[in-house]
């Protein structure tokens, strides 16, 4: 089983939501003519100014989740909203949405909180892992800063994920770790890697773009420069099904040593 993907590298501008949101839905529209599943990268509406992140947060339902999901259905595609920031509970989450032709399908707040940037300061963290059933894909979710953490991944491919999502807004002073870790993370799990990452600066900081699509053995079916862009690339079940066969790790680890 294919699917398309198309991971929406968007420019964010911090703080301006309105034009944020409005960019986005050129290339959403765009992207829809050519693919199956549709990703945009962490924090698209506002980026990181949190200065204005009271303001901007949007909540459950609201008139945007309303539009992503009415286009997911109009379009009869999915469509991995990237992350928002979600007011909750009294509380502000970095949240992902998943949407299919029939609606919300699943949700993720981000776990892991980058303390460098005074995230959780700002935001609650999640406290639960996360997979989908995305086109027939057994996909898992995730946000930036998780995937310093491998132990989260690991665990989502155990639940069963084959293709894992990790929409951020990652910088280029970073961008080492940004390459290398999505691909470890391909690797040691033999997984399908669908990292999104955005484009543009605020302040002193400039994201990386270098989206990615990895195959199970971590190599590039596609990948981005430094700018705005759309990048499309195909997953394809049978690869993990040939890789897992060929590279035998799952059937060689050793749970007995680990959880001791």
């Amino acid at each position: 089983m294919k699917r398309t993907l198309a991971l929406i590298q968007m420019e964010i501008c911090a703080g301006d939501k309105e034009r944020n949101v409005a960019r986005a839905r050129k290339l959403l529209e765009k992207a829809a003519e050519n693919a199956d599943i549709l990703v945009l990268p962490e924090m698209w509406t506002i980026g990181y100014n949190f200065h204005k992140l009271q303001e901007q947060a949007g909540t459950h339902g609201d008139e945007l989740y309303t539009e992503l999901a009415a286009f997911a259905k109009e379009r009869n595609v999915f469509l991995l909203a990237g992350s928002m920031p979600i007011r909750a509970d009294g509380k502000i989450y970095n949240r992902s949405y998943c949407f299919g032709p029939q609606g919300e399908i699943a949700r993720y707040d981000k776990v892991h909180l980058f303390s460098l940037l005074a995230e959780p300061k700002h935001f609650a963290a999640g406290d639960r892992r996360v997979t989908v059933n995305m086109a027939d894909i057994p996909a898992g979710l995730s946000i930036c800063y998780d995937l310093r953490f491998p132990e989260l991944y690991r665990s989502l491919a155990l639940d069963g994920a084959r293709l894992l999502f990790v929409p951020a807004e990652w910088p280029e002073s970073r961008l080492l770790a940004w390459v290398e870790l999505n691909r470890a993370r391909a690797i040691e799990n033999q997984v399908y890697i669908c990292a999104v990452n955005g484009v543009g600066t605020y302040r002193s900081n400039v994201f990386a773009g270098r989206s990615a699509l990895l195959d199970p053995m971590g190599e590039y079916i596609v990948r981005g420069g430094a700018a705005e862009e759309i990048l499309y690339g195909e997953y394809d079940s049978e690869r993990v099904r040939e890789v897992r066969e060929h590279m035998s790790v799952w059937a060689d680890r050793r749970v007995d040593v680990y959880e001791k």
